[in-house]
């Protein structure tokens, strides 16, 4: 696993979100990658809800494979891209206010390698991740960036933080040729 040179890196927000259609002017967080249940998603879509009530400009954003019967938030401040090519996720990435990685406390979640986070991290996008697995560990000079898996009054919190208080997690991200 590594990161593509030349595929991931900061962008122009205001390009990406004119690309995929989407405000320039609010705050939007969101996730790229798989949205299934065993990842823990609808902490996500719990936390998203909550937030709506105190953060009018809100937006999520969404972009991934999932099973038919995935039940997604609907209304105009979701923003359901379906699955994009592989190209086109860093600037989804560059979109978002706020990319959040939803895993649960399992053994997929104890497991699986950052790639997701090293793709946010090479585009300087502010993040949360569920405290898990190798999260744990990439993350522990910024606890601020985590929050409890399967919790999502703990996701509202760690959004709050990184929307009040913008975090980029100052990282070496691992590429093809190093891995």
């Amino acid at each position: 696993n590594g990161i593509g040179k030349g595929v991931f890196g900061p962008r122009d927000k205001n390009v990406s979100r004119q690309k995929f259609g989407l405000p320039s002017n609010s705050i939007i967080i969101g996730t790229a990658g798989a949205l299934h249940e065993s990842r823990g998603i609808e902490t996500l879509f719990q936390a998203y809800q909550a937030l709506t009530h105190e953060i009018d400009d809100l937006h999520l954003a969404l972009a991934g494979p999932r099973r038919p019967r995935l039940v997604i938030p609907v209304g105009a401040r979701v923003h359901d891209l379906a699955n994009l090519p592989h190209q086109n996720v860093a600037d989804f990435l560059n979109a978002l206010d706020l990319a959040v990685i939803c895993y649960r406390n399992s053994a997929q979640g104890e497991i699986s390698f950052p790639q997701k986070a090293y793709e946010i991290v090479a585009c300087r996008t502010p993040l949360v991740a569920a405290r898990v697995g190798s999260m744990i560990e990439l993350l522990e000079n910024y606890p601020e960036c985590l929050f409890q898996p399967e919790n999502p009054v703990s996701l509202v919190q760690a959004i709050r933080r990184q929307l009040k208080h913008k975090t980029v997690v100052e990282l070496p991200v691992p590429s093809w040729n190093h891995s």
